[in-house]
């Protein structure tokens, strides 16, 4: 890599953001656009709001050892209450289904949140 002289880097450094800007100028009929961000719709939001006002139990496994902390709730299709004994044997059986239906039934029952501080 070669090192530039001063004028040799801010003529390319001007370069690279004329050619920038001219690739994403919204009035362009070609725009590359910025990085794009899914907005959530009001009833997206009254839903989630909804979901967390609900009392479901909840349980935490803190993985110290790599710094972040599971989150598990049952969905609506588990029809028992959500034990340690009961997670602890779902996550026993994970790939261990025999048939598809088995492997959906199983993941589908109960969510993993993981919290990375």
């Amino acid at each position: 890599m070669e090192r530039l002289s001063v004028g040799q880097f801010l003529n390319s450094a001007f370069n690279l953001v004329q050619s920038w800007s001219e690739r994403r100028d919204p009035s362009s009929t070609n725009c590359e656009s910025f990085a794009d961000i899914r907005t959530r719709t009001l009833q997206q939001w009254t839903a989630a709001y909804q979901w967390t006002l609900e009392k479901r139990p909840m349980l935490q496994q803190p993985r110290t050892t790599i710094g972040w902390t599971q989150y598990f709730v049952a969905s609506h299709t588990l029809k028992k209450e959500l034990t340690p004994k009961l997670l602890k044997q779902h996550l026993k059986m994970q790939g261990k289904w025999s048939t598809s239906d088995a492997s959906k039934t199983s993941r589908y029952s109960i969510w993993c949140v993981i919290v990375n501080p």
